[in-house]
């Protein structure tokens, strides 16, 4: 982009329809962290690749703001209505036994119905109910950025990430990630897959054991010129059947030869506040060595 040019904003239709799905008390940063996000891939994919990506985000957050209210209006629903539920019962089993075609046809509407809201409750709980799956995971943050002079959060910048490493006393560790896409290949056809880079003890922070393999190790990653890969379970399985004796082999990583080097417990996913539909499925190493002074590049994730 040229020195003086605005920098790119999302189109404000989606703004707007962002701004109408997330809460309030969530607004501020999820708009953030979006923002920045698209200027980020609009500078290395264009503008037109910036806007689909976004546009994917938006209804994302629609979908999902769907799902919640749907959830919460039939548990408030289900509350008042259950003084008359048996009277209801009866007269429904005495109606049905009279017509059997309409009976056939009520039964398999509900069938399609409940598996329907099964299928609602599983995502919802899955990302807003469940336990976080990280050892000690009531002791782990995640870390944001706000502009001078307004309270705007944004993603966070290599240098702060290399000071608060170095000087913040209310953590014992800090790890950074970023959100990307890698293509796969080289056993069978080519796959676009949502990825991350990750710093090399980001696994340690979380405390995440693979159960096959390893993680990352700074020394390993400079060795390896960072050619190494850790897949989620579901992507070792769905790809590579499940093959204990995966760690090792290279795959094809945006046309470069990568070793495996782990793979994780199915139960694991990545920290994401926001962007929660995207199931990352696998994770390369990046070494942040040599940009503790860069604090105007805010494209990190930061978890201590």
């Amino acid at each position: 982009m040229p020195a003086g040019s605005p920098r790119p904003a999302p189109p404000r239709g989606l703004v707007a329809l962002l701004r109408l799905a997330v809460p309030p008390e969530e607004r501020g940063s999820v708009e953030g962290e979006l923002r920045e996000a698209y200027r980020g891939k609009a500078a290395r994919e264009g503008r037109a690749t910036a806007r689909r990506w976004y546009r994917r985000q938006v209804w994302g957050y629609v979908w999902r703001t769907i799902a919640v209210r749907r959830v919460t209006e039939r548990r408030g629903k289900g509350n008042m209505r259950l003084d008359g539920i048996r009277s209801d019962v009866r007269w429904a089993m005495r109606s049905l036994r009279r017509r059997p075609g309409f009976t056939a046809v009520s039964v398999a509407t509900l069938a399609l119905g409940i598996g329907a809201n099964s299928a609602v409750f599983t995502l919802v709980n899955a990302h807003f109910f469940a336990p976080l799956p990280y050892d000690r995971a009531d002791g782990l943050v995640l870390l944001w950025e706000t502009g001078r002079g307004n309270r705007e959060v944004t993603t966070v910048s290599p240098g702060s990430y290399w000071a608060w490493r170095d000087a913040a006393e209310s953590f014992t560790e800090v790890a950074a990630y970023n959100v990307d896409f890698a293509t796969l290949s080289g056993t069978g056809p080519a796959e676009r897959l949502t990825a991350s880079l990750v710093v090399p003890h980001f696994f340690d922070v979380l405390g995440v054991e693979p159960i096959l393999g390893g993680g990352f190790t700074a020394t390993s990653v400079r060795e390896a010129d960072g050619d190494q890969v850790v897949l989620a379970h579901g992507l070792w399985t769905r790809r590579f059947g499940a093959d204990p004796a995966i760690v090792g082999r290279e795959v094809r990583i945006e046309g470069r030869p990568h070793t495996v080097v782990g793979v994780l417990p199915p139960s694991f996913r990545q920290p994401e506040r926001t962007l929660s539909w995207q199931t990352t499925e696998l994770w390369r190493p990046m070494l942040l060595e040599g940009e503790s002074t860069n604090h105007r590049a805010r494209y990190l994730r930061a978890v201590a």
